[in-house]
């Protein structure tokens, strides 16, 4: 059976029948010829390979169907643990089992050298076979423990891919369901995914150590036993008694180790998550400073808890060992101090060997010990994860999906629609709830248009949340699904976008019909758009819709919502990010127009026209509803869509993601740089050098001790014993302390080199260009910062360290070998060239295997980030099922990347083992065969043969494994020096800054400027504009028309083509853009706030002092009621997610009235504030503002009639400029039709 293939019968070619399956099981378990064909086809095209390259995933690998069978597993019993056993059982008794056979064999080479040296002490060298067999027995030692291991490693490392797939499709399953306010952070998954699984998965260590380990001390036994009587038994007493302690030592504060470094990870990838979110405006601020400390506080934490974890282990490390050379000594010196026994070299390499093997057994039964503990603090924080509303999670999925696109969907809504006495409340941070609606009780007319109105903070988004089943409800009922399957589509106040086409967004996994696409586009005023943008409908969104003006991502929510054949349709006050004209369009074509009608429309706005024709509004005032129904007059508003302006839009280019090019060859010659990392590396040779001398020279020793026995001579002195015996001993433990002492301080200077790299790979990523921040996925920068910084944290520089100490092995051995038997330089060079050059095949095909598998992993956290943050939006149109399929592609890549790696690195071992076998065969031939067979040097060689096999072997193995793992430093490399950078604007000659306070007057004036964000594309053209300092400006126009891209070239993010930006008659391209950006106040229309106390979020440099932090919330928050909740230390969650819009608004607003700076941007910031609080906060900012420069982006006109000038821009050009009141009594101009087109409430307001 081991040699029948699974299917006789090789698959057709684009067959998704996995290669091994083709194969017989002693191919596909032990030597991975299935692998081989990937290897050759890498080498032949230089690793030149593509993703369509790696093995299909076995079809019981599907990640669907085994988290569907760990669901299952999960609803049967009483535990996550339980329910993994259940999964994975099977195939973990088959890998317990294959480690006992493995246990038995790894003694055979003792047995063959104990046999083989008995044999020459005897004389039995000639004419006797049983040398030749020892011999034998000797050198294939390595390949029939290698048949044990190298299956158990297939059976591991499949069962890992099964275990990582599962696990990560069944985050995805909980993330896509998790409802009722459940809050998951983007970090924490990131951190799960990248670091968690892969801890876990080392857990097929504790099985190694569990049931390995033990079979290996009784076999160990039983040898010494018989070769030293029981003067081994304290030896062995020994090792058994401080195995114990040790292993308690290792277990416990290991464990709590790992468990700091997981958390720290954790707490600094969740900083460094929020940094990409919300990086344009950390720019637009000038405080990339300001956050490089903020993220360089919890770096500090991380690697302090990695140094005293490697401590902890470099401890454990140097126990272990001792307590197995300290029983070898005692159980040496009883046999020749004590007894009197003759120390012959059959039995003092006899002993060393199966020393060195238990020591070897130790080590990994620390290493078991440690990776469990280390695996467990992973397993626990993956399990509390999954148990967190595990309700949701064991959910019966909807296989009878509604896709909300048919027109046979329609028709299906309840009657019912509403909320009936229902309270609501919001999940606290400490995960506690507080109410703030009661008593709600309404429905929604049927087919008619509800507006949803209130104060800022009233609850509005809080209650359209718990419509859709996304804020907990405490009592009462609260739905829109409530009788009926009626499908729903929704439009939220912060419109989330895919990294897609305009198209694929609108579709959203619906069928392209091209009469309503284009009849939804022009409601929405897309159309012109589409016209003006590079591709059309076709152009790419970005990141976030990074790419759109904020206006531009609304329509293009809002359009998706309204494409959507939908019974009912919620919009979360989505006109508040878009100008008069536009706006007018929409409520015309749009929200009032024939696509609306008979479907039934819920609308969060203030908009007093919208509320006037409304057939219901329901007013939230201090917590409960204000219900009125209307009778809609269908009078007041015109019929016929407004004339559009056109747009300009930017374009972008993208940067080429670094993980899809070529292959490039990384050198071991290129190591982390940096003073630290090459004085680490330096030490690091200098003591492995003297540590492996030491080491060779101990060997030399009990040659010449053993050999100073004669053969007729039973006992030496008891002086003569004692002197080897004390040298020896002195060399053993020297050697200890040298290792401990030499791996810290390796240790410490590759901790400096990963923290300078870090640093600046984040400087980096801060100074970047505009469009590249536009163009780069979060998911790739965040795989940087997650995955790519723990390789360089933990693998990178613990595989340097056993390179260089296994590379000084092979080069000592070797010496010390060829000095006794000059002969084996042959067929050692024959072998070692051909390990070599195998080594090098593999290096193409592991190369490429890695890079596919490295680069397939930032889709895979793109698309948990999507599910994370578009949450709300997928349940919503109930497309679980669409992004659960193109999340399982993006993960299925992954995982044959990661089954590819794996199975290249077992190929590679297969090999090396039997390389090692012949080497082995060679000398003991060699040893056999030489004239002068004298047993102590055939002892001396052929243990150290062995030892040189077993250095080649991970010599070969991690060398290439580090050559591989050092992509990681090349990505982190290319993100520190080939991103490209602003100009840090050097001054030239005289127009440098003389005062340190600059600016200290304000005084703007842009003349004759064009710019945009490269150098071949100008967004903008001829602007000429000066500002007097306590002057106000307002730049008005259609959403795109260039009013945005005006504020990021004041802020310096454009590339400038002609003209000249001067502040106090300074060019800023002679100031550094962090200065400049911190001389500007800008006033974002959504602020970005951060994880911490509101103090953090009104002052980053923590520079104001509490006393006028809190004056300014009181001034901005309003009645004393409002300024009670707001205390300093109040803890806002990511993005503001406890916070409503509104209240983001005001923080914003607070923020900059605690800055200094003499000019004011004001990018539509009171925009969606309701009418009381926006009045309150323009004079506000009139009277704090009236020194300064103010340049206000506006949309409401209302809120700008009394500025002292106005530029309307139209396609990045001024068209039209002078005092709003003169221009509006003119009652003609662009800018007076851009008022006519204002709802009639907001034009008497004004």
């Amino acid at each position: 059976m081991v040699f029948t293939p699974a299917h006789s019968i090789l698959p057709d070619e684009g067959s998704s029948l996995h290669p091994s399956l083709a194969c017989s099981p002693i191919v596909r378990w032990w030597s991975y010829g299935w692998v081989t064909p990937f290897v050759a086809s890498a080498y032949k095209k230089g690793g030149q390979l593509d993703a369509d390259h790696l093995p299909e995933l076995t079809v019981t690998a599907d990640p669907l169907l085994l988290s569907t069978k760990f669901v299952e597993a999960r609803r049967k019993s009483d535990s996550t643990r339980q329910a993994l056993w259940y999964t994975f059982k099977d195939r973990l008794l088959i890998m317990a089992m294959l480690m006992v056979f493995c246990g038995f064999s790894e003694f055979l080479g003792a047995i063959g050298l104990r046999s083989l040296l008995t044999s020459l002490e005897g004389n039995a060298a000639d004419g006797s076979f049983r040398p030749w067999f020892s011999a034998l027995l000797f050198g294939a030692s390595p390949v029939i423990r290698g048949l044990f291991m190298q299956t158990f490693e297939f059976f591991s490392t499949d069962t890992i891919c099964r275990l990582k797939g599962m696990v990560i499709c069944v985050i995805h399953k909980k993330i896509l369901k998790q409802r009722d306010g459940g809050r998951i952070d983007v970090g924490q998954v990131t951190n799960h995914v990248a670091a968690d699984i892969d801890k876990i998965s080392i857990l097929r260590y504790t099985i190694m150590a569990g049931f390995m380990v033990p079979v290996e001390v009784a076999v160990a036994s039983v040898i010494l036993y018989q070769t030293l009587g029981w003067s081994s038994l304290p030896g062995l007493a020994l090792i058994v008694i401080t195995r114990i302690p040790i292993s308690w030592y290792v277990n416990r504060y290991q464990g709590r180790a790992q468990s700091r470094v997981m958390e720290a990870i954790e707490a600094r990838v969740r900083r460094v998550s929020e940094v990409i979110d919300g990086l344009q405006t950390i720019k637009m601020l000038g405080q990339s400073l300001a956050f490089t400390l903020w993220i360089g506080e919890k770096r500090k934490s991380e690697l302090w808890a990695i140094w005293k974890k490697l401590v902890i282990a470099t401890a454990s490390e140097t126990l272990s060992s001792a307590f197995v050379l300290i029983p070898l000594i005692l159980s040496l010196c009883i046999h020749t101090l004590i007894l009197g026994h003759r120390l012959s070299p059959a039995v003092v390499f006899t002993v060393v060997s199966v020393f060195n093997t238990l020591k070897g057994m130790m080590s990994l039964a620390v290493i078991g010990v440690s990776t469990h503990a280390q695996a467990m603090v992973s397993v626990d924080r993956v399990v509390q994860f999954l148990d967190q509303d595990v309700d949701s999670l064991l959910e019966q999925d909807d296989t009878t999906f509604t896709t909300p696109y048919s027109d046979e969907s329609r028709g299906q809504g309840a009657n019912n629609l509403g909320a009936r006495n229902a309270s609501i409340a919001v999940r606290l941070p400490d995960d506690s709830r507080r109410t703030i609606l009661r008593g709600l009780s309404f429905q929604f007319p049927q087919g008619g248009l509800t507006v949803i109105t209130g104060k800022t903070g009233s609850g509005k988004s809080t209650l359209i949340k718990a419509l859709l089943g996304e804020a907990p409800v405490i009592s009462g009922e609260a739905s829109l699904r409530s009788n009926g399957s009626g499908t729903i589509s929704y439009a939220s106040q912060a419109p989330w976008l895919r990294n897609s086409t305009i198209r694929d967004n609108i579709l959203f996994g619906g069928p392209f019909v091209s009469k309503r696409y284009h009849e939804v586009t022009r409601a929405v005023a897309l159309h012109v758009d589409f016209r003006l943008l590079p591709d059309g409908d076709l152009t790419t969104t970005g990141e976030a819709g990074s790419l759109l003006s904020g206006g531009q991502k609304a329509r293009v929510a809002l359009a998706r919502a309204v494409y959507a054949n939908t019974d009912i349709i919620v919009l979360d006050d989505v006109l508040s990010a878009l100008d008069a004209t536009t706006s007018s369009h929409i409520i015309d074509e749009c929200i009032f127009g024939p696509l609306m009608r008979g479907r039934t429309t819920i609308l969060v706005s203030e908009n007093a026209e919208i509320c006037r024709q409304a057939d219901q509004v329901v007013e939230l005032v201090d917590g409960e509803a204000r219900v009125s129904v209307q009778q809609r007059d269908t009078t007041a508003l015109k019929p016929g869509a407004v004339e559009i302006s056109k747009v300009r839009e930017v374009e972008f280019f993208q940067e080429p993601d670094s993980e899809t090019k070529a292959t490039r060859e990384t050198r071991l010659s290129r190591p982390p740089t940096g003073e630290d990392s090459s004085r680490a590396q330096s030490e690091k040779v200098l003591d492995g050098l003297i540590g492996q001398a030491a080491d060779t020279l101990s060997s030399l020793w009990l040659t010449k001790w053993s050999a100073s026995y004669s053969f007729d001579q039973e006992r030496k002195t008891d002086t003569t014993s004692l002197f080897f015996a004390s040298v020896y001993s002195l060399m053993g433990l020297s050697q200890l302390a040298l290792a401990c002492v030499s791996t810290l301080l390796f240790y410490r200077g590759a901790i400096r080199a990963s923290r300078k790299l870090h640093y600046r790979m984040l400087v980096s990523v801060f100074g970047a260009t505009f469009p590249w921040i536009t163009s780069t996925p979060a998911g790739q920068i965040l795989n940087r910062f997650s995955s790519d910084v723990f390789s360089l944290d933990n693998t990178v520089n613990e595989l340097l360290k056993q390179v260089v100490e296994n590379s000084l092995s092979i080069g000592f051995r070797l010496a010390a070998v060829s000095s006794m038997l000059p002969l084996f330089l042959l067929p050692a060079l024959i072998f070692l060239c051909m390990a070599w050059f195998t080594g090098r095949v593999y290096l193409y095909g592991s190369t490429a295997a890695k890079r596919l598998y490295a680069a397939s992993l930032s889709p895979v956290l793109s698309e948990l980030t999507d599910a994370v943050s578009g949450g709300e939006i997928i349940r919503a149109y109930n497309r679980e099922t669409m992004f659960r399929h193109l999340f399982l592609e993006s993960l299925e890549k992954y995982l044959r990347g990661w089954e590819t790696v794996s199975g290249t690195q077992r190929w590679l071992a297969v090999r090396m083992d039997v390389f090692a076998g012949l080497i082995q065969v060679s000398t003991a031939i060699l040893a056999i065969t030489s004239p002068k067979a004298n047993p102590a040097v055939v002892g001396f060689s052929m243990t150290s043969a062995s030892a040189l096999c077993t250095a080649l072997l991970y010599l070969v193995y991690l060398s290439s494994v580090l050559e591989i793992e050092m992509n990681c430093f090349q990505r982190i490399e290319e993100y520190t020096h080939a991103i490209p950078q602003e100009h840090k604007n050097e001054p030239e000659g005289d127009e440098g800054l003389k005062d340190l306070e600059w600016p200290t007057r304000g005084e703007l004036e842009i003349v004759n400027l064009t710019a945009g964000y490269s150098p071949e594309k100008a967004v903008l053209a001829d602007i000429d504009i000066q500002v007097q300092p306590g002057q106000r400006v307002a730049i008005v126009g259609r959403s795109g028309s260039g009013k945005s891209s005006l504020a990021a070239t004041i802020l310096g993010l454009t590339s400038k083509i002609d003209g000249r930006v001067l502040i106090d008659g300074v060019s800023i391209d002679s100031v550094g853009v962090e200065e400049l950006r911190r001389g500007i106040c800008f006033i974002p229309q959504n602020p970005m706030l951060f994880t911490g106390p509101l103090r953090f979020n009104l002052d980053f440099t923590g520079t104001v002092p509490d006393k006028k932090l809190r004056q300014i919330l009181s001034d901005v928050m309003g009645d004393t009621d409002s300024v009670a909740k707001w205390s300093l230390d109040r803890q806002i969650e990511r993005d503001g997610a406890n916070l409503s819009q509104g209240e983001r608004q005001l923080i914003a607003i607070a923020r900059a009235l605690a800055t200094s700076a003499r000019i004011v941007i004001i990018d539509e910031a009171t925009a969606s504030l309701d009418a009381e609080s926006e009045s309150r906060m323009q004079k506000l900012l009139a009277e704090r503002f009236s020194d300064k420069v103010v340049m206000a982006i506006a949309h409401r006109l209302a809120t700008i009639v009394d500025f002292d000038e106005v530029y309307v821009l139209d396609q990045g050009r001024i068209i039209e400029r002078g005092v709003p009141r003169r221009l509006l009594e003119s009652r003609q101009g662009q800018f007076w039709r851009l008022w006519q087109s204002m709802d009639q409430q907001q034009r008497r307001d004004a």
